[in-house]
């Protein structure tokens, strides 16, 4: 990061929830993305899944609140192929209150690119 720093304007980054992504868990790597990503405009993104546990949430949002609490976090429910989002409305609400018990700016949004049919 600290090499292409300077030809970026804007950064979404990627923090994987060990349990929707099946990772071990990157929390340190992540911080020190955050850290350097935090010159430019950033925001976080993370996504959701049937099986994701609210103290990974949790963990993530300490995380980018303790680098900054107005950074953008944006939740992604799973969408499969057919469009249809693997996460109920009711859950994703209550993540967002969660979330947003530490960051002043969450968003729910969709995978926009199972919509579009990109990936």
């Amino acid at each position: 990061m600290s090499r292409l720093i300077e030809h970026l304007d804007f950064i979404c980054m990627d923090i994987k929830l060990p349990s929707a992504a099946a990772t071990p868990e990157l929390w340190e790597e992540h911080r020190r993305f955050l850290e350097a990503a935090r010159e430019r405009d950033v925001s976080v993104k993370v996504v959701v899944g049937e099986l994701t546990v609210d103290q990974e949430l949790v963990t993530a949002c300490k995380l980018v609140a303790t680098i900054d609490d107005e950074i953008p976090l944006v939740i992604q429910p799973v969408t499969d192929r057919d469009g249809r989002v693997a996460v109920p409305a009711q859950r994703l609400l209550r993540l967002q209150a969660l979330a947003s018990r530490q960051l002043y700016d969450v968003r729910v949004l969709p995978q926009m690119h199972r919509f579009l049919e990109v990936l």
